[in-house]
Formats: C-alpha cells, sequence, structure tokens
C-alpha cells in the first residue's frame, strides 16, 4: 500500500503524462489540412447547403410548435 496522498498520486499521474507527451510534435492545424488534402473553401454558398428536398415537408416544424403548445399549456 503506498503511503502517497491522493493530490501526490494525481501530481505523480499529471508528470508522467507530460514526460510521455514532452518530445511529441503536435501538429498544427495547418500541418493536419495539408496532410489531409482539405483546400480553402472558395464558395461559401457550398458550407450552407440544404435540407434534403424528400424531407422538406415532413412534420418536423409542426410537431416542435404542438409540443411547445403542450408544454406552454401544461399537457
Amino acid at each position: 500500500m503506498s503511503d502517497s496522498t491522493p493530490t501526490e498520486t494525481i501530481q505523480s499521474i499529471r508528470d508522467e503524462i507530460m514526460k510521455h507527451y514532452a518530445n511529441r510534435h503536435l501538429k498544427t492545424f495547418e500541418e493536419l489540412a495539408e496532410e489531409q488534402g482539405v483546400k480553402p473553401v472558395t464558395n461559401f454558398d457550398a458550407l450552407l447547403g440544404g435540407w434534403p428536398e424528400e424531407e422538406r415537408d415532413d412534420g418536423f416544424e409542426e410537431a416542435v410548435m404542438r409540443w411547445r403548445r403542450e408544454v406552454m399549456v401544461g399537457g
């Protein structure tokens, strides 16, 4: 059984973790993007996308409004 306190044990574990990562090179976002072939977005509208056409009128908005009314009225 160890005579160390919980704080000392946590500090010891932290020190071991820090030693493990001390000599590692953490990649920058730029390095990761280059490795993965990620390119800057040139068409902002492409990020916006849209809702799938087949799911546009699935009743979700109406259900949310109904649930809100039920909560406000109390059931």
